[in-house]
């Protein structure tokens, strides 16, 4: 069976109580594959003084004063996101949480928010969503700041800036991506490291953020990562991936792309694919491939948003249009299939088939 994922996530209704993700810098072996990791430095650390860096994430430029796990490049034309170390100061207006809370969120006068995981580290998303301060507490590993950082709390500026995430998973299928949509367990990173396996290339894990693009929308790059259980990187990569863990209260670990498998270009979307966990525990056959009416991928899309903590009036209105008009010119498919890791070649086929690129 496909390991069931049993912890929430603080993009969800309730928060996650895992401590964040060790991230790793990567090899490739002559066959592709993630053979050999190399930690990363084992403290949080800013660049110096004066030597903020670009980072092309998401279609926007996030430039930061904290080394990120990613490439450095210009994003000419994107919007930028500055990330700056805050100090007490900076979070003196910020409401004191309970110490029983592992996650907070406050929206403060300003129209900031404040996003603070207990006992190790807190975050200022400007109102306009251009800035965001962040603070490390104590014994915070950097790769459990990157995670958090460049996930839930990157998901509040994002919104801010009219670009509505996804909870999602794409990789590139031919001249074009894919994308699995689903809550957290419901298999989009099992199904994306079938993908790797038949050589397709991720292009973004678990954050999707759309942009439209002539007739279509184009899916834009995230960080070079995937997340999945050890059984599943060993069934799909026959033992010759490496990864490091994802948090002590998971099997979850982190496994780091680069080269060919990870994709770093805008793709146009091809089609996404719905996934919903828990639905094909008894489920037998082929895999199902079903297209959804225009109305239910559009309530589809809205029920896989990334960010459920947002909910005033104007942010819902945006995103019921936006998930209207990517329904309109994307193909939006429910996925079923036996969760069997014995069976997911023959699922990864089925999807690329029924996109177009067999």
């Amino acid at each position: 069976m496909i390991p069931a994922e049993t912890k929430t996530s603080p993009r969800r209704r309730t928060a996650d109580p895992g401590h964040g993700v060790v991230l790793a810098e990567a090899k490739t072996s002559s066959r592709g594959l993630v053979d050999e990791t190399r930690p990363a430095a084992p403290r949080v650390g800013a660049h110096e003084p004066g030597q903020a860096r670009p980072y092309p994430l998401y279609g926007i430029c996030v430039r930061s004063d904290l080394p990120l796990p990613c490439r450095s490049a210009a994003a000419e034309g994107a919007p930028v996101v500055e990330l700056r170390e805050g100090n007490g100061s900076t979070f003196a207006a910020a409401p004191k949480a309970p110490d029983g809370d592992w996650f907070r969120h406050a929206r403060l006068e300003n129209g900031a928010d404040h996003l603070r995981w207990r006992d190790h580290f807190e975050f200022l998303v400007a109102a306009d969503g251009r800035r965001i301060d962040y603070r490390a507490y104590p014994g915070a590993l950097p790769d459990s700041l990157h995670a958090y950082l460049l996930g839930q709390v990157l998901s509040f500026a994002l919104i801010k800036l009219e670009r509505e995430p996804f909870h999602g998973t794409a990789l590139r299928v031919g001249g074009a991506c894919i994308a699995f949509l689903g809550d957290c367990g419901a298999g989009k990173s099992t199904l994306a490291a079938a993908l790797l396996g038949r050589g397709h290339a991720l292009l973004t894990d678990d954050l999707l953020v759309l942009r439209r693009r002539g007739d279509g929308y184009v899916a834009h790059p995230g960080l070079p990562r995937l997340k999945i259980y050890p059984e599943v990187a060993d069934a799909v990569f026959g033992g010759r991936a490496n990864g490091t863990p994802l948090n002590r209260d998971t099997a979850k670990m982190i496994l780091p792309l680069c080269g060919r498998q990870a994709a770093g270009e805008p793709l146009p979307v091809r089609a996404m694919y719905l996934l919903e966990p828990g639905a094909d525990e008894s489920f037998h056959g082929p895999p199902e491939i079903v297209e959804l009416t225009r109305r239910d991928a559009a309530v589809a899309l809205m029920a896989n948003t990334f960010n459920l903590v947002i909910r005033d009036p104007a942010r819902l209105a945006g995103l019921f249009a936006f998930a209207t008009e990517v329904a309109e010119r994307v193909p939006v498919k429910r996925l079923r299939y036996r969760r069997d890791l014995a069976e997911l070649a023959s699922v990864g086929a089925a999807v690329v088939a029924d996109a177009g690129d067999s």
